[in-house]
This record gives C-alpha cells, structure tokens and sequence, in this order.
C-alpha cells in the first residue's frame, strides 16, 4: 500500500501557522488519487488541518504512524481535522488514508493514496543577545603538570688564562728564643663561679619496644629534645605502629603509655615524679591484629631542674591504669624516645 507522508514541526506551544511546501508525485486512477496539499496545526495546538482532495467521507490519519482519533472530512473530501496531540518540537509523518469501498485501510489500493513529503514548520526570528552575566568565581588551581626533561648540558665556556703568580715577600730574620723565666708563686683561690647550664643530653633513641614501635618523636613541635621550665606542658607527637602479636603473653590485654621514668637515670634526679605518664595510646589483646596511627600525648614537666627521660612502657591490665609512674619503672635504652632539661 502506498502512503501520503507529511513531516510537521512543531515548535512549542509558539507555533502560530504551518507553512508548506509540496513536491508530489501523484499515481492516477479512476476513482481519482488522493492528495495533500498542506497542512496546519491551530495557535492553541489542539487541532490539526489538512487540505486536499479524494480524502473520502471517513479517512484515517496517522502521526509517525500512531493512527489520530476524531478525525472529521468535509462533504467534498477536500479538506479534514482531527485533535491534535500533545506533541514537542520536531518533524513528525502525517499519512492520510482512504478507506476501500470494502471499508478497509490496509488493501493495496493504489488509488486511496498519493506519496508525498511536506516539511512545515515556523520559527520565529533570533531574540537579541542577553547582556553578559557576572563573572563566576575562581575555579581551583588544577594539579602541577610533571617537571619537563633536562635540557643538555652548554658546551664549557673556554679557560682564562692563568694570571701571573705575584712576588713573595721577603721573609724577616727569627728572632732568639729568651731563656724561660722562673715560676711564679701560685695565687689565691679565687671564689666559685656560679654554675653554668647544663648542656643538651647525647641522647640515642630507641624505636620499638615488647611490639610496639615510635617513630617521628616530636617534643613542643620540636625535635625528640626540649628545654622546658619547671612544671611546663611538654606535648609529645609521635607516629606508632603495633605488630599486634606476642608471644610473652598471648591473650593478655596490654597496654602502651609514655612518660617519665621514675626511678634516676644518668644525669636524671632521683627524685623523679612518679606519676607523669600519659594516658595509655594502646589497649588491646596480644594477638589482634596489627594497629598503626599518630597520637599526641601531654606531660608535665617536673619542678626540678635536670635532664629527664620519655619512655615508652606497657602494662597487663584489663585497662588504662591512668595516673602512675611507668609500670616497668627504669626504662631501657630501647625504651627511651626523647628527653627534656628542665631549667
């Protein structure tokens, strides 16, 4: 069966008039070819108007092939409309069908049809350009591209010549060693100076400790050494890192600290507080798995002047045993991590 076919743009609910042009290539009969001459679709988009001839008295009209309801042809059949549908912008096929004197669409009666291509449409003209908008904000630096390959090395510039070596002066005669005069009597003690300050400990750190490992030790954002008045805030930073296993006592909850020893370490007074350590940074199970992180943990200072040890220490407790010296007292060389001088 051959169809009339008909593209229509719809363009929003702004289209006030379909234009056309047709190019047709009608096939002849008898009983007279059908054919589309234009069609419209109303300003409000709710009907659609077809004109032509040999439509009959009750055609069907299809839209990109989905058959139209409603559709009404005049007495003639020279002209039809039908509801249109809720269509958006674009080009759409409007075929339009005759029925057979059988009372059917799909018999392949040449004469009921004509092809034809109509393309309508109307677009308004081009509004004036809008006025330029602000300027939006600052969008982030995009990434540092990667540093471009070293250019090769300049030919070497050619040597100055070497200037000339200046005269050497004339050297005086020596003169005769005297001969070594008595000793003196010795003088008076004089009296005692006051005594200086003590200087900074040669400290070597150790990093780990019953499965537990310090590194970065950073005192009052310093390094692993501080000079501190008496009964400062000490601040100590350090990253650690726990295997999590242990075969001294598999199951035991343990516990990590960090504080003063005690008990008197070289140059450290013996009267060391006991009960500056920090909280615990670790309670866990010998056995789990294995913890990493960073922490800052505050000391106080003792009021004594003298060199104090940070230590690291653990505890088998069911958990933090809060204030008290370290449960091991005197540390160990790997135990120790950083030092202040109290002055």
């Amino acid at each position: 069966m051959k169809r009339a076919s008909l593209f229509v743009s719809a363009v929003g609910v702004a289209v006030l008039l379909a234009f056309a042009t047709v190019s047709a290539r009608p096939e002849q009969h008898d009983d007279g070819p059908l054919r589309v001459l234009s069609a419209s679709v109303s300003a409000n988009q709710a009907t659609l108007a077809v004109t032509g001839a040999g439509f009959g008295s009750s055609p069907t009209v299809y839209l990109n092939g989905i058959a139209l309801g409603g559709v009404t042809a005049s007495a003639d059949g020279t002209a039809l409309t039908a509801p249109m549908p809720t269509l958006g912008p674009g080009s759409y096929e409007l075929v339009v069908v005759r029925r057979s004197k059988r009372g059917r669409d799909d018999d392949d009666d040449a004469h009921r049809v004509g092809d034809f291509v109509l393309t309508v449409g109307a677009v308004g003209p081009q509004g004036p350009t809008g006025a330029q908008g602000p300027v939006g904000p600052q969008g982030p630096i995009g990434l540092t591209g990667p540093q471009g390959a070293q250019g090769p090395q300049g030919v070497p510039g050619v040597a100055g010549p070497q200037g000339p070596v200046g005269p050497a002066g004339a050297q005086g005669p020596a003169g005769a060693t005297g001969a070594q005069g008595p000793a003196g009597p010795a003088g008076p003690k004089g009296d005692t100076g006051a005594q200086g300050p003590a200087g900074a400990p040669t400290l070597t750190v150790g990093a780990c400790f019953g499965g537990t490992c310090v590194s970065g030790v950073s005192l009052n954002g310093g390094g692993n050494q501080a000079s501190v008045s008496p009964g400062a805030t000490v601040s100590v930073s350090f990253n650690y890192s726990s295997i999590g296993t242990g075969s001294y006592c598999p199951g035991c909850v343990v516990q990590y600290y960090v504080g003063f020893s005690h008990e008197a370490t070289t140059n450290q007074p013996p009267d060391t507080p006991a009960s500056l350590n920090s909280p615990c940074f670790i309670n866990t199970v010998f056995g789990n798995a294995a913890q990493a992180g960073s922490t800052t943990q505050t000391l106080t200072a003792p009021s004594t002047q003298g060199i104090y040890y940070i230590a690291l220490d653990r505890s088998l407790q069911y958990s933090c045993i809060g204030s008290g010296g370290l449960p091991d007292g005197q540390p160990s060389n790997n135990q120790i991590i950083g030092a202040i001088y109290v002055q």
